[in-house]
């Protein structure tokens, strides 16, 4: 996979994200009939989750950045073709690209 491990964490990440998104989802679609009954802190108890998780992505896209920017000098300090830097600057751009784009609201 493109992007090494920074980008298997950004899938965990956005996975775990959209997740506990539609499970909140389904909690408050499922508490607007008892709304009046029940606490509140039930409805907005996974919101700090979601929190942590929109936070963590763009800084995993930042560490893939900076790992594909490593690449990219590796490859200009061993004298690399145009195809070795290219490569470490696609994996700074599509790590950045998705950690933000998981983050987006």
């Amino acid at each position: 996979m493109d992007g090494g491990l920074v980008m298997a964490a950004l899938l965990i990440v956005g996975l775990l994200l959209y997740g506990r998104i539609i499970e909140r989802a389904l909690v408050l679609w499922g508490a607007h009939r008892h709304i009046r009954s029940r606490n509140s802190q039930e409805i907005v108890r996974g919101l700090t989750m979601i929190r942590s998780l929109v936070a963590t992505a763009p800084l995993l896209g930042l560490l893939g950045t900076v790992s594909g920017m490593i690449l990219t000098f590796q490859g200009i300090e061993i004298g690399g073709n145009a195809e070795e830097i290219s490569h470490g600057i696609g994996e700074a751009l599509r790590t950045t690209q998705y950690g933000l784009a998981i983050a987006a609201p």
